[in-house]
């Protein structure tokens, strides 16, 4: 019975560890894309610029 409990809290544990690395992973990601994306529309909109000089 001792053993069945320990595979619990190792499984809860594991559970627990993808679930932050998930939440982190996500927030990265989030950030990430949001200033490539911000970077990619700076970069057209200068380029637009240039072509209409």
């Amino acid at each position: 019975m001792k053993d069945a409990g320990g595979l619990f809290l190792l499984l809860l544990a594991i559970g627990v560890a993808m679930a932050l690395l998930w939440f982190v992973w996500s927030v990265v990601l989030r950030r990430y894309w949001r200033v490539v994306r911000m970077r990619h529309a700076r970069e057209r909109r200068e380029m637009e610029e240039a072509a209409r000089r």
